[in-house]
C-alpha cells in the first residue's frame, strides 16, 4: 500500500523519534524512505542541514531501508514538504509532531499542523 515514505527531519529530538518510527514503518511495509530537511535562512545552514540528512541515513542504513535525501530552502517548511512529497512521489508522509520551533505551538508544531492540513497523502504524526 505505502512505497515511498517521505520523512522530514530537522536534526531535532523528536524529529530523530519520527525518523525511526518511519523506517520501522518502512521495513514493515517494505517501502523506500526520503528524507527531506528544509533550509529556512537563516535559522538552518546548509551545513546542519546535510548532517541531518547524514544522520538519518546512517540510520536507515542500519534498520537497512533504503533511502535517500534531499535539502530544499524555503521560508514556509510546510510548503518545501509538501512539494518534496509530489516530486519524489511520496504515497505517505511521517513527522514530528514538532520540531525546533516547536514551542510555538502547544499540542502540535504549526509546521506539522499545515502539512497535516494541505498534504495530498496520508500523514502519521509521531509523537
Amino acid at each position: 500500500m505505502f512505497t515511498n515514505i517521505l520523512l522530514p527531519t530537522d536534526g531535532s529530538e523528536v524529529a530523530a523519534h519520527a525518523v525511526d518510527a518511519g523506517l520501522e514503518l518502512a521495513k514493515q511495509l517494505g517501502a523506500k524512505v526520503t528524507f527531506v530537511t528544509v533550509v529556512r535562512p537563516p535559522q538552518l545552514n546548509p551545513a546542519e542541514a546535510e548532517r541531518a540528512l547524514a544522520t538519518a541515513a546512517a540510520r536507515a542504513e542500519a534498520a537497512g531501508v533504503p533511502a535517500t535525501g534531499l535539502v530544499r530552502t524555503g521560508n514556509e517548511p510546510a510548503d518545501e514538504i509538501i512539494a518534496a512529497a509530489a516530486e519524489t512521489g511520496a504515497d505517505m508522509i511521517v513527522m514530528g509532531s514538532h520540531g525546533r520551533s516547536g514551542i510555538a505551538a502547544v499540542l502540535l508544531g504549526s509546521q506539522t499542523e499545515l502539512v497535516t492540513k494541505h498534504a495530498k497523502v496520508p500523514v502519521l504524526v509521531y509523537r
